[in-house]
């Protein structure tokens, strides 16, 4: 007998729990017009998977349960079987529960225990020992995200399960969640729904992608996100109650930041440039901002930032004049990368503006008695906080987000003023590698015909802060590589040490073989490393707020003393 699945991501109305009740009742109403058998929404449904430390108060747990009486009042009439999910308090514990509910009655539940998801997802929900249902001569289990990772389950042959996710978004998401679920579903002969957080959750440590799947015996038959369209599938599937179990392939976790293969490569840096802009349109959103301000240095990072902006703009079908770049020049600006930030900027149609910092840094330098010609820290910071002072002025003035355009390497690194670039009001670089914002720009260089031209020269413009005064031949003196070593070998040095947690020497070890570089060099840039890593946690801890898209240093997810 063939049975009709269906698995939504309803937009999210983080700790609105009646909005989100009624988008649920929206969500079951629909699978019930396509006359689906059951339907699967994402874990704490009713509340967000972002509530954070609001899930433990009594009062959130107790609205849930009357908006629940709503949900099952409002579907009385609706035969769809649906998973709704709620945080549930018990002798003080704070858990995830997942309800099944059909025609006005709950039928089913299930319960998770927080633990730590791998590689880098949100830290969700493990599996209690499973409890089968038996519902209208069909087996069908419920089970949570985190479950699609772990090995043969006990459940029936052409069983039905239901899995209610909080797994989000990374660089790698799509594909390992699919590989999984088509994984989980062959090695067990079941037929899988899933359907993850999209929508709406709060962006400040990840990314949500609202995928929802279905897969059976190994093969997908349907599957959605709702950064490129709805959080929706429906498809109607056929069990074999005698079919028997397929082989599958563990999920291929990632050894690096991106793929080798050429046509993932390209698929990873399309991801990530989505992801980036996805998470400043839910940013911009939930602040209610008009637009985004990026100050554009004609460097690298700067023009991935702006890019950005850009596409979350045309994703969001709003005005590109409503993306502000701003061009910052002081002592040490060249005429190139002034230039490149100019041409960028109008080559996108964007609001540029220039911005001279020279005479604001000079009364600064005369207000605190400090020499203008003594180039040491006091004259690079100042300009560095300068530039911060007039993003965030105009940011405030014109009701725009101000995006900071730090990467992962240089906040590894300590790369950064503290209380100048440093600071923002969103990283949208801040889990990205210099070495990956590389490939990303080429990408973006590659499918942007009207920028081609001024992101390869930015692409091959020699990497620099520009805080120091010029050559005598009018060109950057300041080169960053010249003074923290070669970024592939720091990028190289944060995967291991950070990802795969290795001690010195293999990691010196490992780099000797896979990278181009002498034994000496690969061991003075790893002293740099190690030594600055440990020197600017203080940084980290009060960097500005960034979603996790391939690695966070943030202070949720790396904790270290800044004492070290």
């Amino acid at each position: 007998m063939a049975i009709k699945i269906a698995a939504a991501s309803p937009k999210t109305h983080v700790g609105n729990i009646t909005k989100n009740a009624d988008a649920i009742i929206h969500a079951i109403k629909r699978a019930e017009e396509d006359a689906a058998d059951y339907l699967v929404l994402p874990e704490l449904s009713l509340t967000g998977v972002t509530l954070g430390s609001l899930l433990s108060f009594e009062h959130i747990a107790d609205e849930c349960k009357y908006e629940l009486e709503r949900i099952l009042d409002a579907t009385r009439n609706v035969s769809v079987r649906t998973v709704v999910g709620l945080p549930d308090i018990s002798d003080g514990v704070s858990r995830s529960k997942a309800l099944l509910i059909e025609k006005g009655a709950v039928v089913a539940r299930e319960y998770s225990n927080a633990t730590k998801a791998p590689f880098g997802f949100l830290p969700n929900i493990s599996h209690k020992p499973m409890d089968v249902n038996i519902i209208s001569n069909s087996d069908v289990s419920i089970m949570f995200g985190n479950d699609i990772f772990e090995d043969f389950m006990p459940i029936p042959m052409g069983s039905i399960v239901l899995l209610p996710s909080p797994l989000n978004a990374t660089a790698h998401s799509d594909r390992i969640t699919l590989e999984a679920l088509k994984r989980f579903s062959a090695i067990n002969g079941c037929i899988a729904a899933y359907a993850a957080p999209g929508n709406g959750e709060s962006m400040s440590k990840y990314l949500f992608d609202g995928i929802c799947a279905i897969t059976y015996n190994g093969n997908i038959l349907a599957c959605s996100d709702v950064i490129h369209g709805e959080g929706y599938v429906c498809v109607e599937v056929e069990p074999d109650y005698d079919a028997s179990i397929v082989d599958a392939d563990d999920p291929k976790y990632p050894d690096s930041y991106l793929s080798k293969d050429s046509e993932l490569l390209r698929h990873e840096c399309e991801r990530i440039y989505d992801l980036q802009a996805y998470a400043l349109i839910r940013r911009l959103t939930h602040i209610g901002g008009r637009g985004f301000i990026v100050g554009v240095s004609g460097g690298l990072d700067s023009a991935l930032a702006f890019m950005a902006a850009v596409h979350a703009a045309d994703m969001m079908g709003i005005s590109r004049k409503r993306v502000v770049g701003v061009s910052m020049p002081g002592f040490g600006s060249s005429t190139r990368t002034r230039n490149n930030a100019m041409l960028l900027v109008e080559a996108m149609g964007c609001d540029y503006r220039e911005i001279s910092i020279k005479d604001a840094c000079m009364q600064v330098f005369s207000d605190i008695g400090h020499s203008h010609e003594e180039y040491n820290v006091v004259f690079e910071n100042t300009q560095a906080r300068m530039r911060t002072l007039m993003l965030l002025g105009i940011s405030n003035k014109e009701g725009l987000l101000d995006i900071g355009t730090g990467d992962l390497s240089e906040l590894a690194l300590g790369w950064t003023t503290f209380g100048g670039d440093h600071l923002a009001q969103y990283g949208v670089n801040s889990t990205i590698p210099k070495t990956v914002i590389r490939k990303i720009v080429e990408f973006v260089a590659d499918t942007t015909p009207e920028a081609h031209g001024v992101l390869m020269d930015i692409l091959n413009t020699p990497i620099s802060p520009e805080l120091l005064p010029l050559s005598n031949d009018g060109e950057i003196a300041q080169k960053t590589e010249q003074t923290v070593g070669n970024y592939e070998l720091h990028d190289f040095f944060i995967y291991q040490y950070v990802v795969n947690r290795l001690n010195k020497e293999d990691i010196i070890k490992k780099a000797f073989f896979e990278l181009d570089f002498p034994e000496d060099e690969i061991r003075r840039v790893y002293g740099i490393f190690e030594h600055r890593f440990r020197q600017h946690q203080f940084k980290r801890l009060c960097a500005p707020e960034s979603a996790n898209i391939l690695i966070s240093l943030a202070s949720h997810d790396w904790d270290m003393g800044s004492d070290m």
